[in-house]
């Protein structure tokens, strides 16, 4: 089960909306599967390619201040997904996580864009997926919940929402940033992924 959900990950668009500049970024996947990351306006205007990797590039998340871009790289062997941030514009790009073995992927901001909360999967483990937490520029780099995945951080900082299996199943759970205080709020026979809170 763990690994379907993975795959469907992968080829599934990410799809971003910058909250100051009303632009969208968003991975394209082309015949050779080498996903980049792209902004558009919303009125369709301004298609920039913002990264060119031999290696996939998916999961685009902006800053709060839509200053910035967080996304993670597949590596051309697919032995490790890392984290990347860069410029809105593509430029000052940096590779904040570098874990062999690892599937780093679902970087979200904080509301203060000070930390980045990602899950980390290992495809050698059964995919065992954590919660990891870094700051912006990619150090203290701590995990937060041993079991998790597809976290998102509410807009008043004061809880993360994300996935873990149940059983047989996986259900959304709320948690505090430090990782204390895990509630589970669904419960039910069904796949229950990608929580995203609402904003204000």
């Amino acid at each position: 089960m763990k690994t379907l959900i993975t795959f469907l990950f992968t080829i599934v668009i990410s799809i971003v909306f910058g909250q100051n500049e009303g632009v969208i970024a968003y991975s394209i996947t082309p015949p050779d599967d080498n996903n980049e990351i792209y902004v558009i306006n919303a009125n369709g205007s301004g298609l920039t390619q913002l990264t060119f990797h031999e290696g996939r590039d998916a999961g685009p998340a902006w800053s709060p201040d839509a200053s910035k871009i967080a996304f993670y790289v597949h590596s051309p062997d697919e032995t490790k997904w890392s984290i990347f941030v860069m410029d809105s514009n593509g430029g000052n790009m940096q590779q904040l996580t570098n874990m062999e073995n690892a599937f780093d992927n679902s970087p979200t901001w904080s509301p203060d864009g000070t930390k980045i909360v990602f899950a980390r999967e290992y495809p050698l483990q059964n995919y065992l997926s954590e919660i990891w937490m870094m700051n912006a520029d990619g150090s203290d780099q701590h995990i937060v919940c041993p079991d998790g995945g597809g976290p998102d951080w509410s807009d008043d900082g004061l809880t993360i929402a994300f996935h873990a299996q149940d059983t047989d199943d996986y259900e959304i759970y709320n948690m505090n940033p430090d990782g204390s205080g895990i509630q589970q709020l669904t419960f039910n026979d069904e796949n229950d992924l990608w929580p995203d809170f609402s904003p204000g």
